[in-house]
């Protein structure tokens, strides 16, 4: 795992193709492309088991207790994928947090946004976060829920929207 964490940070790119071709195996590109693959396919290599740990232990050493971060949440669909994507702005990158696939096209609604940013938020517990999100997340009940977490906010409103709660607008960012 350390080995492929530090290739995927090498290389700025997460394709298995790419990683297998510069693994240091000996043995041929194809046979490290169906090892890495099997190695991801693991049940034990959850997102919370796995990533999230090492999610902690680098923010413990790159960000000081109480700084403000930035957390991204976005939709990118491919075709029939659609994926809902969490991730930690640092340094202009975008570090995934926490992703899902969603069982259908188009928006997300508010409990697939809250079943996503519930596991990501207990991460954050000791930084001021604020969360991001683009016009699919203009919704009172996700300011509200985020609200409710202690979490500020700034979502994106829609063109033809206008926010006449002003309190509620600034309130969302602390």
């Amino acid at each position: 795992m350390t080995v492929l964490l530090s290739l995927m940070q090498s290389e700025k790119q997460v394709r298995l193709e790419r990683l297998s071709r510069v693994f240091p195996c000996l043995i041929t590109a194809e046979s490290r492309r169906r090892k890495l693959q099997r190695f991801l396919d693991l049940p034990h290599l959850t997102i919370e088991l796995i990533w999230f740990p090492l999610i902690t232990y680098w923010l413990t050493t790159y960000c000081r207790f109480g700084t403000r971060l930035s957390i991204a949440i976005e939709i990118s669909q491919w075709g029939c994928i659609n994926l809902f994507m969490v991730s930690l702005i640092w340094e202009r990158r975008a570090i995934p947090l926490y992703w899902s696939l969603l069982p259908k096209l188009g928006s997300s609604n508010f409990e697939e946004q809250t079943t996503n940013l519930q596991p990501v938020l207990p991460l954050f517990s000791e930084y001021k976060v604020i969360v991001l999100g683009d016009r699919e997340f203009c919704s009172v009940d996700l300011g509200n829920w985020l609200k409710e977490k202690g979490v500020s906010f700034c979502l994106r409103l829609k063109k033809n929207h206008l926010n006449r709660n002003r309190a509620f607008s600034l309130a969302a960012i602390r």
